[in-house]
């Protein structure tokens, strides 16, 4: 691998990282934060809910603009973006402008999550993708629990301000990094940037039968993840009690088994073909459901009769995510930027939809945390069936 690929696989990386970091980061102050702008909590989950649905959203405007702009002026305008959601952010003196601060941040972050796929599929063949993509899963493995663990010490020793303080240097340091070492990899279009083409690009994607058996199922297993990642403060620390400085290393029982089977998906979708190993990886979901059932029936509701189930649909996410991102990027390696931005929309968006589910949901009892399950289980399932017949290597 030469020089100039290293560099935009560490751009990548730090891309990759920034988008985790920048979700989970703030999630211990939360639930805090409703005394200190004195209002409903509620407010403070609509903010991550928000975060969630703008990162996103914005995933359709910055692969329009990954086809037709250089990478690195996306790169700049994403950075500034996040930089002013940020500082919004720390200087909120209420709720309305800390929702506002999020959202713009949000927007920007968006970013990131796309161009991480664009910088990937613009200069890596598919067999050096398969070779890099354990770090990606070690990344979106581990990230939700260094993150949110940073978050909590900066609260305990500075306040909650210090969390968006940081994560502005943490930004700065990346742009400055990432304006010497990235190189482009696209020119400018000539036809220069047109809502009507990228309009046109989405829809081809959406009229391709494979781009939704591939997806449909995926965008459930990783918002069920991300969701419970942010949901973590409001379960462990708010309802159950936790300490603070413990409760963040509890996402550990979910991050090893996601990055383990990450590491066993790649080979098998080497050794098979992506479809196969989506389809494998489903037959397993129904067991987090089944432990659920079992684990909460006898004991009632703890975290630890809610992390075993986790870690399954972890391990079944690990399975799946090499499958989903290479196939659907190498599918669609002439739209790349468009593709990416299609799996940020449904991976995030499925994030917001789950986290406002489970943060919602009645912890008094397990069975609606079952019946969350299931539901997503059966999405899975359905996947599945879709997906027969599909022998996609790459």
């Amino acid at each position: 691998m030469d020089r100039s690929k290293k560099r935009i696989l560490f751009v990548g990386f730090a891309f990759v990282s920034l988008a985790y970091m920048s979700i989970k980061l703030s999630a211990p102050a939360l639930p805090l934060l409703s005394s200190v702008f004195d209002t409903n909590p509620i407010y403070l989950k609509l903010s991550a809910s928000l975060y969630l649905v703008f990162f996103a959203l914005s995933a359709f405007f910055w692969g329009a603009v990954a086809q037709k702009i250089p990478r690195r002026r996306v790169v700049t305008i994403a950075l500034c973006l996040a930089i002013i959601g940020n500082v919004i952010s720390l200087f909120s003196i209420n709720v309305v402008m800390f929702i506002f601060g999020r959202i713009i941040e949000g927007c920007g972050m968006g970013g990131a999550a796309t161009l991480c796929r664009v910088l990937m599929a613009d200069r890596l063949e598919r067999s050096e993708v398969v070779r890099v993509s354990l770090v990606f899963g070690f990344i979106t493995s581990f990230m939700p629990v260094i993150a949110p663990t940073i978050g909590q010490y900066l609260i305990i020793w500075i306040e909650w301000r210090s969390i968006f303080a940081f994560f502005i240097v943490v930004l700065l340091a990346f742009g400055i990094c990432s304006y010497f070492l990235l190189e482009e990899t696209k020119k400018e279009s000539d036809q220069g940037f047109r809502i009507i083409d990228s309009f046109h690009e989405y829809i081809s994607i959406f009229k391709n039968p494979i781009f939704w058996a591939f997806i449909s199922g995926f965008g459930l297993f990783v918002g069920t993840i991300i969701g419970y990642y942010i949901a973590t403060p409001y379960w462990y620390l708010a309802h159950f009690k936790i300490s603070a400085k413990y409760y963040t290393f509890l996402a550990l029982f979910t991050a090893v088994p996601n990055v383990i089977a990450y590491y066993y998906g790649r080979s098998l979708v080497r050794r098979f073909s992506a479809t196969g190993c989506i389809r494998f990886s489903y037959l397993l979901a129904p067991l987090g459901a089944l432990l659920a059932a079992i684990i909460g029936w006898i004991w009632g509701i703890h975290p630890y009769t809610l992390i075993p189930p986790l870690m399954v649909m972890a391990t079944v996410l690990g399975f799946i995510q090499p499958a989903v991102n290479g196939a659907i990027i190498h599918y669609f390696r002439e739209k790349a930027g468009t593709a990416a931005a299609l799996i940020s929309v449904f991976g995030y968006g499925g994030a917001a939809l789950m986290f406002f589910i489970l943060t919602n949901i009645p912890l008094t009892t397990i069975w609606p945390f079952v019946i969350v399950l299931a539901v997503v289980t059966a999405f899975g399932l359905f996947n599945r069936k879709w997906l027969k017949g599909l022998q996609l290597k790459w």
